[in-house]
């Protein structure tokens, strides 16, 4: 075929990689391949891609880390493959396949889920080419070692599926989930009260319907004042309950101020559970999740006695 038929009735050209240099010396090295699954759930971590910001920083978010360079290089080549799984599978009932990509973020010293904030004033490194509804997206690219984020979503918010990402490279990559961690900030309750005041329930209660009514917090994300939140913002509504001003009799009232981070496991539940049809959560929604979030935290500390992350229970605590 001459050149110019090739360029004529071509415009892509793939090319497959058995080995990381499969074209290049006598050894036979092979890839090391990093495999994190996620799931989009609506209303909770199906962001959508860039072009919606004020949802795209709730998409699963996993942190790789590059730790060496590759050999005679500055910079490390690795390919990253975004795969939709059980679309076919679907097909039957009416599913089709989503349209997909992939961004990769810089962020050296960010050990946590980037916030909306960062996505604002910061431009990823490499993306996918282009965001297409196909099983599979993959790119090869190269980047100096370091810390970054991968950001893999559907085009638009709200779109569920689960999906795999494969990272290859030529060394070891460490990946690991931003969202599977769970940590909620409860200090020990404080002294009981005098007499003839409130009862400790009745004053926790009271200093944390002000916390969230009182001090506005609702009203913050509650951006266009319907009474309503997004639950897109449920994440970062939950972690700014740890944050508030010294109580009516001067005591900072740390005690009652929880701070949630949940997983995103936990975090999808609670937006299945509380969240209505349009992802919009009411203050009585609101105020009932941190209630519930309060009372668990309170029951499992009080049943774990030995390990601090998991619990066991009998028929009659169940």
């Amino acid at each position: 075929m001459a050149f110019r038929d090739f360029q004529a009735h071509f415009d892509k050209v793939e090319v497959c990689n058995p080995t990381p240099d499969a074209l290049e010396g006598d050894t036979v090295p092979k890839w090391v391949v990093a495999v994190p699954q996620g799931s989009w759930v609506r209303g909770a971590t199906a962001g959508g891609c860039r072009s919606f910001l004020d949802t795209f920083w709730t998409n699963p978010q996993i942190k790789l880390s590059l730790t060496e360079k590759d050999e005679g290089q500055e910079k490390r080549t690795f390919l990253v493959a975004l795969l939709q799984k059980d679309r076919r599978k679907l097909k039957r009932f009416g599913a089709s396949m989503l349209t997909i990509g992939y961004a990769i973020y810089q962020c050296p010293g960010q050990d946590r889920h980037l916030n909306k904030d960062f996505f604002r004033h910061h431009a990823s490194q490499v993306r996918s080419k282009t965001s297409i509804n196909l099983r599979e997206v993959s790119d090869r690219f190269s980047l100096p070692p370091g810390a970054y984020t991968v950001i893999p979503s559907t085009f638009g918010p709200h779109q569920a599926a689960d999906f795999c990402l494969q990272i290859f490279s030529e060394k070891k990559a460490i990946t690991r989930d931003m969202g599977g961690t769970v940590d909620i900030d409860r200090p020990e309750p404080p002294m009981p009260t005098p007499p003839g005041q409130e009862t400790e329930e009745e004053r926790q209660l009271r200093a944390l319907f002000t916390q969230v009514a009182g001090e506005s917090l609702f009203l913050q994300f509650d951006a266009d004042i319907s009474g309503t939140m997004s639950s897109c913002e449920l994440r970062t509504a939950l972690k700014a309950t740890g944050k508030g001003k010294p109580g009516p009799t001067g005591e900072s009232c740390l005690h009652a101020r929880r701070c949630f981070q949940l997983s995103t496991p936990l975090l999808q539940l609670v937006v299945l559970r509380y969240a209505d049809q349009e992802f919009q959560l009411g203050f009585d929604d609101f105020f009932n999740c941190l209630v519930g979030l309060e009372t668990a935290s309170w029951m499992f500390q009080a049943l774990s006695t030995e390990n601090k992350e998991f619990i066991h229970l009998n028929i009659n605590e169940v």
